[in-house]
């Protein structure tokens, strides 16, 4: 299966584009460099010869609960995390988590899972309004939409900004080893997949990657 692309970004002097066009929110997430997957290795099958950290371009943390102003009910609560999307307009946060998919409501929106988001519409560091954004990628938060025209108003809602580095959901991105096809074949080829999402909840960007090379080992 193909999923819509994720953006993806390395660290290291990265300038973060927002979407030209003031109207529309997008999410991004930034790779981690880690040091120690450096070097040679073996690397057994099902087992990952690269695995990155992914956090976002920002995040912030709750001081109150926030609810909907109409409603009353609780949209996220005091502590809870949100990460920061890409936008030249005002400043959004989504509940930093993967909700679990509505079943009946993915046949009528598109995406598998509806992100909860939060608009900052004078970024006063107070949120003011909320929607809902259908994310079509399992295992991480992942849309380019338009601001809705006619947000929900919330009460409550001040936050303050933390460092992404203490995103709690433990994203990652990483390429791995999937076994040898024809390992007894004069041309065997090792196979890959590119993952992503969480321990308990992994998506795949693509189909698997297959290397023709003669030389390639068995144990990568």
């Amino acid at each position: 299966m193909i999923f819509p692309a994720i953006t993806l970004m390395l660290t290291g002097g990265v300038i973060l584009n927002a979407p030209s066009d003031p109207d529309y929110v997008e999410t991004a997430w930034i790779v981690q460099p880690d040091a120690s997957q450096l070097g040679v290795r073996k690397v057994s099958d099902s087992a990952y010869v690269l695995k990155n950290r992914l956090l976002p371009p920002s995040l912030i943390q709750l001081q109150d609960d926030v609810k909907d102003e109409k409603s009353g009910k609780i949209l996220a609560k005091s502590g809870d995390q949100l990460f920061g999307l890409l936008s030249r307009g005002a400043p959004v946060f989504c509940v930093n988590a993967v909700p679990k998919p509505d079943i009946v409501v993915s046949l009528l929106v598109r995406g598998v899972n509806l992100q909860r988001c939060l608009i900052d519409n004078d970024a006063d560091g107070r949120l003011d309004s909320h929607f809902n954004a259908g994310s079509a990628v399992p295992g991480l938060p992942n849309f380019y939409r338009k601001r809705p025209k006619k947000a929900k108003a919330v009460s409550g809602g001040s936050y303050r900004h933390i460092d992404p580095a203490l995103d709690n959901q433990n994203y990652f991105v990483g390429v791995r080893y999937e076994g040898t096809v024809g390992k007894l074949s004069k041309q065997p080829s090792p196979t890959f997949s590119v993952r992503f999402g969480t321990e308990e909840n992994t998506g795949m960007m693509s189909d698997n990657t297959m290397s023709a090379d003669k030389s390639f080992p068995f144990m990568v």
